[in-house]
């Protein structure tokens, strides 16, 4: 009966723990912006990701977080980490050569 009481008590001690850890996390992720440096009409600005569209400059440095899926007109020894989305452990070298892709994948060329 002890060790019922016990495993019971673990197991709602447990759920309260991470009830409160999700919350948390819940309100961190609320709090924090993805903010993006792009150039729009030949000026600098700083908007959040979201706001991107299709032909805005990206502007990137060592450390920032890739916000969207792009091409790279300029880069200089690029390595992404892609573990989130390939699960490699190894980060990807990228370059400013074009990827030919066909309009439809289905068709031959």
């Amino acid at each position: 009966m002890v060790l019922v009481s016990l495993t019971v008590f673990n197991a709602v001690l447990g759920l309260r723990v991470e009830s409160k850890a999700e919350a948390s996390l819940a309100a961190l992720a609320g709090t924090m912006k993805n903010v993006v440096r792009v150039r729009r009409e030949g000026e600098v600005k700083e908007i959040e990701a979201e706001g991107l569209v299709p032909g805005d400059i990206v502007l990137m440095e060592a450390g920032n977080v890739v916000s969207a899926d792009g091409r790279l007109f300029v880069a200089a020894t690029i390595e992404i980490e892609e573990a989130a989305l390939t699960g490699e452990s190894v980060a990807t070298l990228k370059d400013t050569a074009t990827i030919t892709v066909p309009r439809f994948p289905w068709a031959t060329a």
